[in-house]
């Protein structure tokens, strides 16, 4: 065999000379992509279908109520009792989005990709818990725009009665941002141990259904037996946050101390975000 010598083929690749934009704007890209794909834009038709009918069942409460209000010319709902009167909605959102977000790329090894530079892991865990917490925010506070701007079209015709309906409209933006935040953080932390996304959905419906049966056995044991079995259960817990925060209205009279509300909100919240830092600093890739 003769000894060839090495030769080098000009092929047409080219050396990058633009901006590099580095860590912040990977991290900013990273959360605007998965907040889109949490709503299934830029996915195929079938990925839009479940998020775009919650949207809708979030709305249609909304679109009654402005009808209601048209006809009698008070208000029947407040803002802040909104998220507790549709939770289950709120539920299947938060179990069928949020592996969409982790579970994929954990199944299809996609990681090492991100891990490799610029950003860090924990940019990584913090921009999708981001997303997360930004979608079902807008979930939240979407329908209470609408309602907002139909309250003051049909029942407020005075600026006291405007400033009234926007105080309290600011109540029910802030308890959507509670909301928001405690519920992503849940599922997000959930369905970063699943690879496979029908298992991460499973887990986050069976935390939210056998937390909420069981606060509701617990509270019924009688003296203080039961009493902070309700810190346990997602909605149970933000709606006493809620009562805690911004005095708002009690629902359950049978509940703890206001400020347990708070303090085990935000352990939670520092716990799950804790939780995901960790998994993503140990996960293999």
């Amino acid at each position: 065999m003769s000894d060839l010598g090495s030769v080098i083929y000009d092929i047409g690749y080219q050396r990058y000379d633009g901006t590099r934009l580095g860590r912040r704007s990977a991290v900013a890209s990273l959360y605007w992509h998965g907040l889109r794909g949490v709503f299934g834009l830029g996915r195929p038709a079938k990925s839009k279908v479940l998020p775009w009918l919650v949207v809708a069942i979030m709305f249609i409460p909304v679109i009654v109520l402005i009808a209601v209000m048209s006809r009698t010319g008070t208000q029947v709902e407040r803002y802040d009792f909104y998220p507790i009167q549709l939770q289950a909605p709120l539920a299947v959102f938060l179990a069928a989005q949020a592996p969409e977000l982790l579970s994929r790329d954990q199944r299809y090894q996609v990681l090492p990709l991100y891990f490799s530079r610029p950003i860090r892991r924990s940019d990584y865990a913090l921009a999708k818990l981001a997303a997360m917490v930004t979608a079902m925010f807008a979930l939240i506070a979407g329908p209470l725009i609408v309602y907002w701007l139909g309250s003051i079209a049909t029942i407020s015709h005075h600026p006291a009665d405007v400033r009234h309906q926007t105080a309290q409209f600011a109540v029910g933006i802030a308890n959507a941002g509670f909301h928001a935040l405690l519920l992503g953080a849940l599922g997000v932390v959930i369905a970063a141990f699943a690879r496979r996304r029908g298992f991460a959905t499973a887990a986050v419906i069976g935390v939210y259904i056998i937390t909420s049966a069981v606060a509701g056995v617990l509270s019924g044991l009688p003296n203080e037996n039961g009493r902070y079995s309700q810190l346990f259960s997602p909605f149970t817990l933000l709606d006493g946050l809620r009562v805690w925060l911004l005095h708002g209205k009690v629902i359950n009279d049978t509940a703890p101390s206001l400020a347990s509300y708070g303090i085990a909100s935000v352990a939670f919240v520092v716990l799950f975000v804790l939780v995901l830092l960790r998994r993503y600093r140990r996960i293999a890739t």
